[in-house]
């Protein structure tokens, strides 16, 4: 597979600007709001993720039928069969290195020789993208029990970090 679906802490808005993989040719990236600060700031970047970061393109926005839930400091996506609940996340287009595919395993806690023991499974999903066509994705789906975690309501952690861990108000204002 060549597309990987970022749901969490890799989506587009929340990286760095200096970071941000360059959309393809023709794809317009994510507007983004310059009251809503990025998830990372180019310090406390993970080292691991910045050469492979670079080395994405932004493909476009799409969703996959699941759930979202808050573990805290980031988020963990449950499949589902039935569209009921979605997952917002962003798609981005591989290099055919497959050292990046390690790169986002160690990122993830996910090891294919033992995946029972990962934090995170990686899995193919079909993605549908905001324009209706479907795309054949890598995903990190949450490997452990969520009956604890909140689900993230309307399943988009951009706006999750918006509303409710930055701070930022509907009106736009700064929490207090």
């Amino acid at each position: 597979m060549r597309h990987l679906f970022a749901y969490g802490t890799l989506r587009w808005n929340l990286l760095p600007e200096a970071y941000r993989p360059r959309p393809l040719p023709g794809v317009n990236p994510p507007a983004t709001d310059p009251a809503t600060p990025p998830l990372w700031n180019a310090e406390t970047f993970p080292g691991l993720l910045q050469a492979v970061c670079q080395r994405l393109s932004y493909a476009g926005t799409g969703r996959v039928a699941g759930r979202l839930y808050d573990l805290g400091s980031y988020p963990g996506a449950v499949l589902g069969s039935q569209p009921v609940h979605t997952i917002v996340g962003d798609v981005y287009l591989l290099p055919p290195d497959p050292a990046v595919l390690v790169s986002l395993d160690a990122y993830e806690d996910y090891d294919p020789r033992y995946p029972e023991r990962s934090l995170f499974r990686r899995v193919p999903v079909t993605v549908t993208l905001e324009d209706g066509r479907h795309l054949d994705c890598w995903m990190y789906e949450y490997h452990r029990d969520v009956s604890q975690a909140p689900p993230i309501p309307g399943g988009d952690y951009v706006e999750h970090w918006r509303w409710n861990i930055a701070g930022i108000k509907a009106t736009g204002a700064q929490a207090v």
